[in-house]
């Protein structure tokens, strides 16, 4: 386990039993998670997961698997992390930036399905606040924290660079979702009623979409056929209908015949 702070100290004693036990007595309370990945596509034949990290009170811990160059783990001891770090983070609220990316991530790469722990989103609750706005975490972070550009290039990002470049990046990506938490959870207090959604609809069904994208879902299809039959009827319906406001004899400048189109905003003003 690597531990980083994000004001610039870097402890490279990664390879150390005792960082690791660091990260464990630090899973408590309020926490964030976050992946570095290859790709976006967790199936991909080439993907993998370059580092994985955890933001806690105590700091940011970010752990490189054995994918990474630099990384001193077997596959067997990072697995054993993994199985450890589960156990505790049932005594946390576990905040992620589009979590159900990461927690599917995990999911297929190693067989580990932490979804349960998906507690607080931070995209999902910004979504929720403003609909129409960026959602992305460096935008959040700019917006609410003051948070510099820590943004760095796309193979750094997919452990091809060195790791204590990835693991500072990192730790900036797993400091700031956990800040956000408190802003973004102050905003929700104030609207009871988004709140609510947020916390009893949005969040469950970000739980279920990952469980959905991992086992897929059974489509009976016939009912498929027969509920496409029923919508082209109902379409058929309302155009028949529509067709008795449809403007009649209506030509261009030319004195050409002008079909009405009900899907043109323009005509339909």
């Amino acid at each position: 386990a690597k531990t980083i702070d994000v004001a610039g100290m870097v402890d490279l004693a990664f390879d150390h039993r005792r960082q690791f036990e660091e990260l464990l007595d630090s899973l408590r309370g309020t926490i964030s998670f976050d992946l570095e990945t290859t790709g976006l596509y967790p199936w991909a034949e080439d993907f993998d997961i370059t580092s994985v990290g955890f933001g806690t009170a105590a700091g940011e811990f970010v752990i490189p698997p054995p994918f990474h160059r630099e990384s001193p783990w077997t596959q067997d001891a990072f697995e054993d992390m993994l199985e450890e770090i589960g156990e505790q983070l049932g005594d946390c609220i576990v905040v992620a930036q589009n979590g159900k990316y990461d927690y599917l991530c995990l999911w297929v790469r190693y067989g580990i399905n932490w979804t349960e722990h998906h507690d607080f989103d931070t995209m999902l609750a910004h979504y929720i606040l403003d609909e129409n706005s960026n959602h992305g975490l460096k935008f959040l972070a700019q917006l609410f924290c003051g948070a510099p550009d820590w943004d760095v290039d796309l193979d750094t990002k997919k452990g091809a660079g060195g790791l204590d470049r990835q693991a500072l990046y990192h730790a900036h990506d797993l400091y700031y979702t956990r800040k956000l938490k408190s802003i973004l959870d102050k905003k929700l207090a104030k609207d009871p009623d988004v709140k609510r959604v947020f916390d009893y609809i949005l969040m469950p069904a970000a739980r279920l979409f990952t469980e959905i994208e991992y086992d897929g879902l059974y489509l009976d299809l016939d009912k498929f056929d027969d509920a496409e039959i029923y919508l082209r009827d109902q379409v058929a319906k309302a155009e028949k209908e529509l067709d008795k406001f449809t403007p009649k004899d209506r030509v261009d400048k030319r004195g050409r015949p002008v079909e009405f189109n009900w899907g043109s905003t323009k005509q339909l003003a």
